[in-house]
């Protein structure tokens, strides 16, 4: 527009030429540094916040320019060949945001498409179905962003071949949009055999752990240990422990002792005890501390025939505190405030605390709350509350509730919940010690605010509710399903439900149960599970005995579910079996890349 004819007589343009001489010319940058985009952030803009953190390397104006459009390229793609491109950035969406890291093969998401297909698309599907996939999902959408993209060599120029990277806001966008999807069987097939690294296959493992796939996050941990990933012998300990007798499993946590992870060998401890096999727990403990490990000293000083010599669990502890073990300082100094020395307990729980056991704090506030010296039982809670642990604030508003200190317990809950804010308001993945402290400081401000007014307590919740608190719009659940409003109290739970809230969700069903809708409960308790909220495997199980299923009901708390809903048979893990993980690292299982 900004160009002169070059022949003389008609010029369309020539009322936009002198517009646009007028205009100032800003040239934008390819990234934005750290300093601009924490300005950005500040400000009070969601599209701007969601843009800056789903863009990588500060690309924040490709994302504002083409971010809602590739949205709608995704959603809108339903005939051939835009269906096959679709299922192929679905299969994407679907390892990114349940652990897969590293860059996608193209063979990952070929053996992944058929279960995100109809029947009919499959087989109408031409032999050329893959490349016509690729090429919709490599499409630049308003020729900036494409679903699909290419992954950089880090050698050198150029792209990777076969390998390829989700779009970081479609990435964003499944995790809330596909946050109650599990995905169909050909995924999990298709990235057991063609996931890009160990690691890969470990996240993947815990996802299907999370969701109650038990069998199948046994056999992806088996992969990866074989594999070289140490952590993953942790994980195959744990499961062991469940499904298998004691002694079979101790020798894979022994496994996972020497590769760095002492936890599941110091959990086989308190299995023997509950048990109440003392010979084998002390057996193993002592096993394990004469290695010199400080956790396993200190598991041994909580022994029931250590504690009660007191004088020898102290030597144990004492010993594992000097090999570094915060958790030990907390034990010692726990003994001295029983024996009534709470300054010496006061100087214990302080190093604790130094050498990361927060945990102390608590213990800090409490001692001081019971000695009524409440201005060191607050600076204890604000300590806390300086290293992100809110929840010591709150619990301390909640026994100046208790004792009748009314002004000091609304003065401390309001602290606590303006220091989280709404943003940890019950999401699955949300730190628990600030969930913790903000639904416990809602919970004092509302029982003071009820305790002076009748239905008070209501308007509470309904003020952080409107902040987007989904923990509150939980409660308000509550309240209206107390008074009997099922209607309103549906609407509320599925809400907080679609934000993420599992609770609204799992609250959902037992209100369903409660009215006599066995199936509908059962539907939700599942949706639950295959959000990642393996808890609810319980929930379940209850709707199932309820219903006379009991054989279902203990393969449900044992075995878990198969990937297509179904309960588990029968199983046994792999990695108990005599000489497993020597065949299995010797024979090389993992492939790179497939």
């Amino acid at each position: 527009m900004t160009d002169r004819p070059e022949t003389q007589g008609l010029d369309p343009h020539r009322q936009a030429r002198a517009l646009l001489s007028q205009a100032a010319l800003f040239r934008v940058p390819d990234t934005f540094q750290n300093s601009a985009l924490e300005a950005a952030r500040a400000k009070d803009d969601s599209s701007l916040r969601t843009a800056i953190c789903t863009s990588t390397g500060g690309a924040i104006t490709q994302t504002l320019a083409a971010a809602p459009q590739l949205v709608d390229y995704y959603e809108q793609a339903d005939g051939p060949p835009a269906c096959y491109g679709k299922a192929i950035i679905t299969a994407a969406m679907d390892a990114r945001r349940l652990g897969h890291a590293s860059p996608l093969p193209a063979r990952l998401l070929e053996a992944a498409a058929p279960g995100y297909l109809t029947e009919a698309q499959r087989a109408a599907a031409p032999h050329d179905w893959f490349p016509q996939a690729l090429a919709y999902a490599r499409t630049r959408v308003m020729g900036v962003a494409a679903a699909l993209g290419d992954v950089a060599n880090p050698d050198g120029m150029g792209a990777l071949p076969d390998v390829y990277r989700l779009a970081d806001y479609l990435d964003h966008h499944a995790r809330s949009m596909r946050h109650y999807v599990f995905p169909p069987v050909s995924f999990w097939l298709a990235v057991e055999q063609h996931s890009a690294r160990p690691a890969d296959l470990h996240a993947l493992a815990k996802s299907a752990q999370q969701r109650g796939r038990s069998r199948t996050a046994e056999a992806f941990f088996s992969r990866a240990a074989a594999n070289g990933h140490q952590e993953a012998w942790a994980e195959l300990a744990y499961l062991s422990q469940d499904r298998s007798p004691l002694k079979k499993s101790e020798k894979l946590a022994w496994k996972a002792w020497e590769a760095g992870f002492p936890d599941p060998i110091l959990n086989l401890t308190i299995l023997y005890q509950q048990e109440e096999n003392h010979v084998e727990a002390e057996r193993v403990s002592r096993a394990a501390a004469d290695t010199g490990n400080p956790a396993a000293l200190l598991a041994l000083a909580h022994l029931p025939e250590y504690l009660e010599s007191s004088e020898e669990a102290e030597q144990l502890a004492r010993a594992a505190a000097d090999l570094g073990e915060a958790e030990a300082l907390t034990l010692l100094g726990r003994n001295r405030m029983k024996a009534g020395d709470i300054e010496s307990a006061d100087n214990l729980f302080q190093q604790a605390i130094s050498a990361g056991d927060t945990s102390a704090t608590f213990e800090l506030m409490q001692m001081w709350e019971t000695a009524g010296s409440k201005g060191k039982a607050e600076r204890a809670a604000c300590q806390a509350a300086d290293l992100d642990d809110y929840s010591v604030l709150a619990a301390l508003a909640s026994f100046r509730f208790g004792s009748g200190s009314r002004k000091d317990s609304e003065r401390l809950a309001r602290r606590a919940a303006e220091l989280v804010g709404a943003q940890f308001s019950g999401i699955w993945d949300a730190p628990w010690k600030e969930y913790q402290g903000r639904w416990l400081a809602l919970s004092v401000l509302a029982a003071l605010a009820e305790e002076a007014e009748r239905g008070a307590g209501e308007q509470v919740y309904l003020e952080a509710a409107a902040e987007g608190d989904l923990y509150a719009m939980t409660q308000l659940g509550h309240y209206r399903r107390a008074l009997g409003d099922l209607f309103e109290a549906e609407q509320l739970y599925k809400k907080a439900a679609k934000f993420g809230h599992g609770r609204a969700l799992l609250a959902l069903a037992s209100m369903r149960k409660d009215m006599g809708d066995i199936k509908r409960a059962e539907e939700i308790y599942r949706t639950s599970i295959d959000a990642g909220n393996a808890g609810g495997l319980g929930n379940l199980a209850h709707v199932l005995e309820e219903e006379d299923h009991q054989e279902l009901t203990e393969h449900l708390f044992t075995y878990g579910l198969d990937l297509d809903g179904s309960i588990a048979a029968k199983w046994q893990p792999r990695s108990t079996e005599p000489g497993w993980w020597e065949s299995a690292i010797a024979g090389g299982r993992f492939q790179q890349g497939g």
